[in-house]
């Protein structure tokens, strides 16, 4: 299916059934798909779930850490991993080089003041499809098999 417009189709479906679509809505990829694989130039070059496709590339993450009282003397950049701090009110953004950090990034913080709220923000599908994707690359990335896919001509 080229870029269906709407996932209520899918829901429908036996669970057990396999659908194989194409879609550059990578959204609604996510949405409706617990597997993805992603072409480049008919070249299979990666599959796997979202999670699994995050992880074998670990692009990094970011959290944003909701406190009582922002440290006046919070040096959250000099810990491993961690890229750039942000203060944002009563709000610590924190971009991390990967994701392993983020324990050591909120311990470190619950030992300073009280955590309100914590949101871990992953990386888009989108990213994660333009990294697969991107030009320069020789080999087939992370869980890719380089599987050579058939090119269809417009009209077939």
């Amino acid at each position: 299916m080229q870029s269906p417009s709407s996932g209520d189709r899918f829901a429908r479906a036996d669970e057990s059934d396999a659908r194989f679509f194409s879609n550059h809505v990578l959204g609604e990829v996510e949405a409706i798909c617990d597997r993805i694989g992603i072409l480049n130039d008919g070249r299979l070059v990666a599959t796997g779930t979202p999670g699994a496709l995050r992880s074998d590339l670990d692009l990094g993450a970011s959290i944003r850490v909701e406190v009582a009282r922002v440290p006046d003397d919070l040096a959250l950049e000099a810990m491993d991993g961690v890229e750039s701090v942000a203060i944002q009110r009563s709000t610590v953004v924190a971009s991390l080089a990967d994701s392993t950090a983020k324990i050591e990034v909120i311990s470190e913080l619950d030992e300073r003041t009280q955590v309100l709220d914590v949101v871990s923000e992953t990386t888009s599908l989108e990213r994660l499809f333009n990294t697969y994707t991107s030009s320069g690359r020789e080999e087939p990335l992370a869980a890719g098999s380089g599987t050579d896919v058939p090119r269809m001509e417009a009209g077939r």
